[in-house]
Protein backbone atom coordinates (compact mmCIF):
# COMPACT_ATOMS: atom_id res chain seq x y z
CA UNK A 1 0.00 0.00 0.00
CA UNK A 2 1.23 3.29 -1.29
CA UNK A 3 1.40 6.09 2.08
CA UNK A 4 -0.37 8.51 -0.58
CA UNK A 5 -2.73 7.85 -3.08
CA UNK A 6 -3.75 11.09 -5.94
CA UNK A 7 -7.49 10.74 -7.08
CA UNK A 8 -7.29 11.85 -10.76
CA UNK A 9 -10.40 12.09 -13.34
CA UNK A 10 -10.05 12.39 -16.82
CA UNK A 11 -12.43 12.98 -19.95
CA UNK A 12 -10.14 13.81 -22.77
CA UNK A 13 -7.50 15.37 -21.19
CA UNK A 14 -5.00 14.08 -22.93
CA UNK A 15 -3.42 17.35 -23.94
CA UNK A 16 -2.76 18.28 -20.32
CA UNK A 17 -1.71 15.12 -19.17
CA UNK A 18 2.17 15.24 -19.53
CA UNK A 19 2.51 18.70 -17.94
CA UNK A 20 0.04 17.15 -14.68
CA UNK A 21 1.21 13.94 -14.44
CA UNK A 22 5.15 15.04 -15.04
CA UNK A 23 4.50 17.52 -11.55
CA UNK A 24 3.61 14.26 -9.72
CA UNK A 25 6.25 12.08 -11.13
CA UNK A 26 8.97 15.19 -10.14
CA UNK A 27 7.91 14.69 -6.53
CA UNK A 28 10.74 14.82 -4.51
CA UNK A 29 8.40 12.15 -2.56
CA UNK A 30 8.45 8.73 -3.61
CA UNK A 31 5.73 6.59 -1.76
CA UNK A 32 2.68 7.36 -3.74
CA UNK A 33 0.39 5.92 -6.10
CA UNK A 34 -2.37 8.03 -8.59
CA UNK A 35 -5.44 6.16 -8.39
CA UNK A 36 -6.47 7.49 -12.49
CA UNK A 37 -9.85 7.23 -13.63
CA UNK A 38 -10.04 7.53 -17.42
CA UNK A 39 -13.41 8.40 -18.13
CA UNK A 40 -14.57 6.53 -21.34
CA UNK A 41 -12.08 8.77 -23.13
CA UNK A 42 -11.97 8.68 -26.86
CA UNK A 43 -8.80 10.38 -27.53
CA UNK A 44 -5.65 9.05 -26.51
CA UNK A 45 -5.37 9.68 -22.35
CA UNK A 46 -5.27 6.05 -22.00
CA UNK A 47 -1.77 5.68 -23.50
CA UNK A 48 -0.32 9.21 -21.96
CA UNK A 49 -1.20 8.08 -18.43
CA UNK A 50 0.13 4.59 -18.67
CA UNK A 51 3.45 6.01 -20.25
CA UNK A 52 3.84 7.41 -16.80
CA UNK A 53 4.43 3.56 -15.56
CA UNK A 54 3.78 1.71 -12.90
CA UNK A 55 3.10 4.15 -10.40
CA UNK A 56 -0.43 5.11 -12.33
CA UNK A 57 -2.89 2.79 -11.13
CA UNK A 58 -5.43 3.11 -14.54
CA UNK A 59 -9.51 1.72 -14.43
CA UNK A 60 -11.60 3.10 -17.11
CA UNK A 61 -15.20 3.85 -15.89
CA UNK A 62 -17.81 1.33 -17.60
CA UNK A 63 -19.08 4.46 -18.84
CA UNK A 64 -19.01 8.11 -19.34
CA UNK A 65 -20.06 9.35 -15.64
CA UNK A 66 -20.30 13.12 -14.43
CA UNK A 67 -17.18 14.04 -12.40
CA UNK A 68 -18.38 14.02 -9.17
CA UNK A 69 -19.72 9.73 -10.53
CA UNK A 70 -16.04 9.16 -11.61
CA UNK A 71 -15.14 10.21 -8.39
CA UNK A 72 -17.23 7.66 -6.33
CA UNK A 73 -16.43 5.03 -8.77
CA UNK A 74 -12.81 5.55 -8.31
CA UNK A 75 -13.00 5.76 -4.60
CA UNK A 76 -13.23 2.10 -4.76
CA UNK A 77 -9.75 1.84 -5.57
CA UNK A 78 -7.93 4.02 -2.82
CA UNK A 79 -6.34 2.21 -0.39
CA UNK A 80 -3.95 4.43 1.66
CA UNK A 81 -3.38 6.51 4.42
CA UNK A 82 -3.13 10.44 3.06
CA UNK A 83 -5.60 11.24 0.79
CA UNK A 84 -5.26 13.54 -2.62
CA UNK A 85 -7.01 14.35 -5.62
CA UNK A 86 -6.07 16.20 -8.89
CA UNK A 87 -7.82 17.91 -11.90
CA UNK A 88 -5.94 16.60 -14.88
CA UNK A 89 -5.29 20.42 -15.73
CA UNK A 90 -3.93 21.25 -12.66
CA UNK A 91 -0.06 20.55 -11.34
CA UNK A 92 1.34 20.21 -7.98
CA UNK A 93 5.02 21.57 -6.88
CA UNK A 94 7.87 19.29 -6.55
CA UNK A 95 8.02 19.17 -2.49
CA UNK A 96 4.30 18.97 -1.70
CA UNK A 97 3.83 15.56 -1.05
CA UNK A 98 6.93 15.60 1.35
CA UNK A 99 5.96 18.44 3.04
CA UNK A 100 2.33 17.48 3.42
CA UNK A 101 3.33 13.94 4.64
CA UNK A 102 5.30 15.57 7.31
CA UNK A 103 3.11 17.73 8.84
CA UNK A 104 0.87 14.84 9.00
CA UNK A 105 3.27 12.47 10.30
CA UNK A 106 4.24 14.72 12.65
CA UNK A 107 1.02 16.35 13.90
CA UNK A 108 -1.55 13.72 14.68
CA UNK A 109 -4.41 16.09 15.53
CA UNK A 110 -4.11 17.37 11.70
CA UNK A 111 -6.52 15.98 9.38
CA UNK A 112 -6.51 18.31 6.52
CA UNK A 113 -3.10 20.03 5.00
CA UNK A 114 -3.43 22.57 2.79
CA UNK A 115 -1.09 25.41 1.29
CA UNK A 116 -1.08 28.47 -1.02
CA UNK A 117 -1.22 27.75 -5.32
CA UNK A 118 -0.04 29.96 -8.22
CA UNK A 119 -3.23 30.72 -10.34
CA UNK A 120 -1.94 30.73 -13.88
CA UNK A 121 -3.27 30.89 -17.41
CA UNK A 122 -1.60 29.70 -20.94
CA UNK A 123 -1.16 33.12 -21.75
CA UNK A 124 0.92 33.54 -19.47
CA UNK A 125 -0.75 35.37 -16.51
CA UNK A 126 0.14 34.22 -12.64
CA UNK A 127 -1.44 35.36 -9.25
CA UNK A 128 -1.14 33.54 -5.75
CA UNK A 129 -4.83 32.40 -4.47
CA UNK A 130 -4.27 33.76 -0.83
CA UNK A 131 -2.45 37.07 0.09
CA UNK A 132 -2.32 36.69 3.34
CA UNK A 133 -1.59 33.68 5.58
CA UNK A 134 -4.63 31.35 6.02
CA UNK A 135 -5.58 29.92 9.53
CA UNK A 136 -4.74 26.60 10.76
CA UNK A 137 -6.34 24.83 13.55
CA UNK A 138 -10.12 24.63 13.74
CA UNK A 139 -11.08 26.33 10.63
CA UNK A 140 -15.09 24.73 10.42
CA UNK A 141 -17.30 28.29 10.82
CA UNK A 142 -14.46 30.06 8.57
CA UNK A 143 -15.19 27.28 5.91
CA UNK A 144 -18.60 27.14 6.30
CA UNK A 145 -18.95 30.87 5.89
CA UNK A 146 -17.26 30.93 2.98
CA UNK A 147 -15.42 28.17 1.07
CA UNK A 148 -11.53 29.08 0.50
CA UNK A 149 -9.66 25.60 -0.14
CA UNK A 150 -8.56 25.02 -3.80
CA UNK A 151 -8.44 21.22 -4.47
CA UNK A 152 -5.07 21.11 -5.56
CA UNK A 153 -3.41 22.40 -2.42
CA UNK A 154 -5.21 19.33 -0.25
CA UNK A 155 -4.11 16.18 1.47
CA UNK A 156 -6.41 14.63 4.18
CA UNK A 157 -5.67 11.92 6.57
CA UNK A 158 -7.35 8.87 5.14
CA UNK A 159 -8.11 7.24 9.01
CA UNK A 160 -10.38 10.29 10.13
CA UNK A 161 -12.19 10.45 6.60
CA UNK A 162 -12.74 6.93 7.59
CA UNK A 163 -13.85 7.23 11.09
CA UNK A 164 -16.72 9.24 10.21
CA UNK A 165 -17.98 7.63 7.14
CA UNK A 166 -16.85 10.63 5.09
CA UNK A 167 -15.83 10.08 1.23
CA UNK A 168 -17.20 11.73 -2.31
CA UNK A 169 -20.85 11.94 -1.96
CA UNK A 170 -23.07 11.14 -5.02
CA UNK A 171 -25.66 13.60 -3.59
CA UNK A 172 -23.36 16.26 -4.80
CA UNK A 173 -21.85 17.15 -8.01
CA UNK A 174 -20.17 20.93 -8.31
CA UNK A 175 -19.80 20.93 -4.89
CA UNK A 176 -18.69 17.46 -3.97
CA UNK A 177 -15.20 18.38 -2.71
CA UNK A 178 -16.27 20.94 -0.86
CA UNK A 179 -18.75 19.25 1.01
CA UNK A 180 -16.07 16.61 1.71
CA UNK A 181 -13.29 18.82 3.33
CA UNK A 182 -16.27 21.17 4.80
CA UNK A 183 -17.14 17.99 7.02
CA UNK A 184 -13.78 16.67 7.82
CA UNK A 185 -13.11 20.55 8.96
CA UNK A 186 -15.80 19.49 11.29
CA UNK A 187 -13.72 16.70 12.50
CA UNK A 188 -9.84 17.46 12.96
CA UNK A 189 -7.74 20.25 12.72
CA UNK A 190 -6.24 21.52 9.89
CA UNK A 191 -2.91 22.98 8.94
CA UNK A 192 -1.78 25.75 6.30
CA UNK A 193 2.03 26.00 4.93
CA UNK A 194 2.40 29.25 4.09
CA UNK A 195 3.77 28.87 0.14
CA UNK A 196 2.38 28.18 -3.30
CA UNK A 197 2.49 24.32 -3.75
CA UNK A 198 0.52 23.52 -6.30
CA UNK A 199 -0.44 25.28 -10.09
CA UNK A 200 -3.97 25.92 -10.83
CA UNK A 201 -5.18 26.38 -14.65
CA UNK A 202 -7.61 29.09 -15.17
CA UNK A 203 -9.73 29.83 -17.92
CA UNK A 204 -10.67 25.61 -18.56
CA UNK A 205 -13.95 25.44 -16.60
CA UNK A 206 -17.37 26.23 -17.77
CA UNK A 207 -19.79 28.29 -16.48
CA UNK A 208 -22.67 27.08 -17.74
CA UNK A 209 -26.41 28.29 -16.08
CA UNK A 210 -26.81 24.85 -14.91
CA UNK A 211 -23.53 25.26 -12.81
CA UNK A 212 -25.01 28.13 -11.65
CA UNK A 213 -28.28 26.49 -10.84
CA UNK A 214 -26.29 23.18 -8.95
CA UNK A 215 -24.30 25.51 -6.80
CA UNK A 216 -27.06 26.98 -4.11
CA UNK A 217 -29.42 23.88 -4.68
CA UNK A 218 -26.62 21.52 -3.48
CA UNK A 219 -25.52 23.99 -0.75
CA UNK A 220 -29.16 23.78 0.69
CA UNK A 221 -28.61 20.03 0.55
CA UNK A 222 -25.09 20.52 2.47
CA UNK A 223 -26.88 22.64 5.03
CA UNK A 224 -29.00 19.60 5.53
CA UNK A 225 -26.82 16.84 6.10
CA UNK A 226 -25.28 19.46 8.60
CA UNK A 227 -28.22 19.90 10.30
CA UNK A 228 -28.38 15.90 10.95
CA UNK A 229 -25.11 16.12 11.56
CA UNK A 230 -24.19 18.87 14.33
CA UNK A 231 -26.73 19.51 17.57
CA UNK A 232 -28.25 22.62 17.50
CA UNK A 233 -26.39 23.36 14.10
CA UNK A 234 -28.26 26.62 12.76
CA UNK A 235 -27.99 27.74 16.42
CA UNK A 236 -24.64 27.80 16.95
CA UNK A 237 -23.58 29.06 13.48
CA UNK A 238 -26.25 31.53 12.55
CA UNK A 239 -23.94 34.18 11.49
CA UNK A 240 -21.82 31.78 9.33
CA UNK A 241 -25.01 30.87 8.13
CA UNK A 242 -25.80 33.92 7.02
CA UNK A 243 -22.88 34.99 5.65
CA UNK A 244 -23.15 31.34 3.28
CA UNK A 245 -27.12 32.43 2.54
CA UNK A 246 -25.59 35.73 1.06
CA UNK A 247 -23.74 33.42 -1.33
CA UNK A 248 -26.76 31.31 -2.20
CA UNK A 249 -28.45 34.00 -3.08
CA UNK A 250 -26.10 36.06 -5.17
CA UNK A 251 -25.03 32.62 -7.39
CA UNK A 252 -28.82 32.00 -7.66
CA UNK A 253 -29.30 35.43 -9.14
CA UNK A 254 -26.56 35.05 -11.44
CA UNK A 255 -28.34 31.84 -12.32
CA UNK A 256 -32.04 33.80 -13.29
CA UNK A 257 -29.48 36.74 -14.75
CA UNK A 258 -27.98 34.33 -17.38
CA UNK A 259 -31.53 32.93 -18.25
CA UNK A 260 -33.01 36.53 -18.49
CA UNK A 261 -34.92 36.11 -16.12
CA UNK A 262 -33.88 40.19 -15.05
CA UNK A 263 -36.84 40.61 -12.10
CA UNK A 264 -36.14 37.47 -10.50
CA UNK A 265 -32.26 37.95 -10.78
CA UNK A 266 -32.08 41.39 -9.24
CA UNK A 267 -34.91 40.17 -6.47
CA UNK A 268 -32.44 37.69 -5.29
CA UNK A 269 -28.95 39.84 -6.34
CA UNK A 270 -30.33 42.65 -3.90
CA UNK A 271 -30.83 40.25 -1.04
CA UNK A 272 -27.30 38.81 -1.36
CA UNK A 273 -26.00 42.15 -1.18
CA UNK A 274 -28.09 43.08 2.02
CA UNK A 275 -26.28 40.45 3.46
CA UNK A 276 -22.83 41.10 2.13
CA UNK A 277 -21.91 44.81 0.26
CA UNK A 278 -19.60 43.34 -2.29
CA UNK A 279 -22.54 41.54 -3.97
CA UNK A 280 -23.80 45.01 -5.44
CA UNK A 281 -21.56 44.86 -7.73
CA UNK A 282 -23.90 42.65 -9.81
CA UNK A 283 -27.14 44.07 -8.44
CA UNK A 284 -25.94 46.81 -10.09
CA UNK A 285 -23.97 45.84 -13.83
CA UNK A 286 -27.62 43.75 -13.95
CA UNK A 287 -28.87 47.60 -14.81
CA UNK A 288 -26.75 47.98 -17.92
CA UNK A 289 -25.16 45.33 -19.12
CA UNK A 290 -25.88 41.54 -20.33
CA UNK A 291 -25.02 39.01 -18.24
CA UNK A 292 -21.98 37.42 -21.12
CA UNK A 293 -20.49 41.16 -20.68
CA UNK A 294 -20.71 41.07 -16.70
CA UNK A 295 -19.02 37.75 -16.44
CA UNK A 296 -15.97 38.98 -19.37
CA UNK A 297 -15.67 41.30 -16.29
CA UNK A 298 -15.40 39.67 -13.85
CA UNK A 299 -12.98 37.27 -15.23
Amino acid sequence: MAKVNILMNCYNGAHFLADSLGSVAAQTFDDYEVVFIDNCSTDNTEEVAKSFGPKIRYYKTPRFMSLCEARVWGMQFVNCEYFSMLDVDDMILPTKLEEQVRVLDTHPEVGIVYANSVFFSDKGEEFLLYKETMPSGNIFKKMLSNYFLSLETLMARKSVMDKFGLSINPKYNIISDAELYIKLSYYADAYYIDKPLAKWRMGTASESSKQFESFPREYEILISDLEQMIPDFRQTYSSELRNLEGIIQNMSGLASWKKGHLKEARSKLKTAFQIKKSYFVPYFFSFFVSFEFYMKLRR
